[in-house]
């Protein structure tokens, strides 16, 4: 036997490890990567303790219950009946640690009867409750997981979403490091597409996107990482022996993708442009090569739908370019934009019919910087709106000046972004302008190209409705550029159509030159829309538009863009309208 100074020394180191254990339990279970197996771990030193303490107890009936019943109900709460067995044997263990340590013997053998009475209800009622919550504990981790895979998916494609994805490509990027794979990203962006959203539905779209979404599958099912990083863009991310294996892939995704697709009995022809950056090559994160990925992917574009194109290091210097342009644009929209004028002219009278603003701008630091860079730029970077605005403005108020100083009330043509007619606060902007400066509704026309509109024509319709009631004419610019169908002149409020450039220069140098802009003039005519030629730059051309029922032109014929000032002086020097063009005219009649 031990002796009293022992036992007490044992029974003070008892309570100092029952006051430590809870804290330590809880320090370990926390920085555990599984801490639920580390609480049932947890569980079987905490049943060693109890059975410690019901020897101690000298195992009375009631406390020794408690105690034990306690352990037995957290045991089937945290893992059900089989960490309950194992606690009863922890229990068993700890009884014979006691029994070891401090000796037993069994008193209050005779306690009251109604105690034994009692007991099955302290047993069951704990264990019935232990075992409800058990269940519902269950029920909870079970909406949890579903919670937690729902979080990590596309709720529409049901592959994973672009947080999930970034979070497993870093993950994967890490176990690769120092391997001798190769990890591609892969950036699809599927071709067309608005065009579906915007003739069938978003809810057609959908549909699109869940069928086309499976076909991607294969990636996942393959090993590969695959997600809808955001509208009609995906992202995959795959490891390969090779580079080439990466162009395979590739070549196989722009194949599935366009294949035709069939939604409620119309066949729908997509396609998908493909851009691919490698790790290690070109970064070794994933955000950094997603975003390279990108700008591959938009370099094929430009190349021509249905591509694939490698990132290299020339993108990211154009990109550096590209967001120097857009820092000094911001800037320059505020104080050093310019607007210049070129004159529309009745070719037949000489009359002044209207002018075209154009956006020019003279950086001190890039030089001139032309349009066709610059508002590329200002529409990717989200400064189109506020660019859009300050010409309008700046036009506007030279329509209101000469109307001031020359008594004339000049039309004026201004171009639009298509990202700009989708600005909710657009249509209020051009209400306010036409208030400050006074100007007539009539006097402005709005310039689409027929290229974008042909992609937004849904959207392009209520906004040219509402121009109407206003008394803003549309205009569609560049027309025969971009497959040009009757279709969506009757769908919208359209006003003038602008006959494309590279029409009117072709028209004595291609065989089918004078056929394309006779059957577009026809097609105007015959639709009562206004016409402009623009490019002319002789007078056999001038002439034989006319001849053909285009009397309006615009180009270097007549005159460049001028400057505000400039413009002016050329209105003062011809105050009878273009007589050299109605004696140039009249002498070929």
């Amino acid at each position: 036997m031990l002796s009293d100074r022992a036992v007490t020394f044992l029974l003070m180191t008892f309570a100092a490890a029952l006051l430590a254990w809870p804290h330590l339990a809880y320090v370990i279970a926390r920085r555990s990567m599984h801490p639920v197996n580390a609480e049932r771990r947890h569980l079987f030193i905490d049943s060693m303790f109890a059975g410690v303490i019901v020897a101690l107890l000298n195992f009375r009936l009631v406390p020794s219950t408690i105690v034990l019943l306690s352990v037995a109900m957290n045991s089937i709460a945290v893992g059900g009946m089989r960490p309950m067995l194992f606690c009863c044997i922890a229990n068993a263990l700890g009884v014979l640690v006691g029994i070891g340590l401090f000796g037993s013997h069994i008193t209050n053998a005779n306690e009251p009867y109604s105690t034994l009475v009692m007991l099955p209800l302290m047993v069951l009622y704990p264990l019935l409750i232990a075992r409800f919550a058990h269940m519902a504990s269950e029920r909870l981790a079970e909406k949890t997981r579903q919670l937690k895979v729902l979080s990590e998916l596309d709720a529409l494609t049901g592959l994973l979403n672009r947080t999930t994805f970034i979070a497993r490509l870093d993950r994967l990027l890490r176990a690769c490091d120092g391997e001798t794979t190769n990890v591609g990203v892969i950036f699809v962006d599927l071709d067309n597409f608005k065009t579906i959203n915007d003739s069938l539905g978003h809810k057609a779209g959908d549909r699109v996107l869940t069928r086309l979404s499976g076909r991607l599958m294969q990636i996942s099912e393959q090993g590969g990482l695959i997600c809808r990083y955001g509208g009609d863009e995906f992202v995959a991310a795959v490891q390969v022996a090779s580079i080439n294996d990466l162009s395979i892939i590739a070549a196989k995704i722009i194949r599935d993708m366009s294949r035709d697709v069939s939604i409620d009995g119309t066949r729908l022809k997509l396609g998908a442009s493909v851009g691919i950056s490698v790790f290690p090559e070109h970064s070794s994160d994933a955000a950094s090569l997603i975003s390279r990925a990108d700008a591959a992917m938009y370099r094929a574009k430009h190349r021509g739908k249905g591509t694939t194109t490698f990132y290299d290091e020339h993108m990211e210097h154009a990109s550096a370019i590209k967001y120097r342009i857009a820092r000094r644009l911001r800037a320059a929209i505020q104080k050093d934009l310019k607007v210049h004028y070129q004159p529309q002219v009745d070719m037949v009278s000489g009359r002044l019919i209207g002018v075209e603003a154009l956006a020019r701008w003279y950086d001190t630091e890039l030089g001139h910087v032309p349009p066709g860079l610059f508002i590329p730029i200002a529409e990717e970077m989200g400064l189109i709106g506020e660019l859009g605005m300050a010409v309008m403005r700046i036009a506007c108020a030279d329509v209101a000046r000469w109307r001031a100083i020359y008594d004339t009330s000049v039309k004026m043509s201004i171009n639009v972004s298509v990202l700009q007619l989708r600005r909710p606060e657009f249509l209020d902007d051009v209400c306010e302008l036409i208030a400050q400066f006074k100007i007539e509704p009539s006097q402005l026309e709005l310039e689409v190209t027929e290229s974008a509109l042909l992609d937004n024509v849904g959207e392009a319709r209520s906004t040219f409705e509402r121009l109407a009631q206003l008394g803003v004419r549309v205009a569609v610019d560049d027309f025969g550029t971009g497959y040009s169908n009757l279709s969506y002149l009757h769908a919208l409020r359209i006003d003038r159509i602008k006959i494309d450039q590279s029409f009117i220069r072709e028209l004595f140098t291609t065989t089918t030159g004078q056929s394309i802009v006779s059957a577009v003039i026809a097609m105007a005519n015959a639709m009562t829309l206004d016409i402009v030629a623009e490019g002319v730059e002789t007078w056999a051309q001038a002439r034989w538009l006319v001849s053909h029922g285009c009397v309006t032109g615009q180009g270097y014929r007549f005159s460049h863009p001028l400057a505000p000032e400039e413009f002016e002086r050329w209105m003062i020097a011809n105050p009878a309208g273009l007589s050299l063009l109605v004696t140039e005219c009249s002498s070929h009649s």
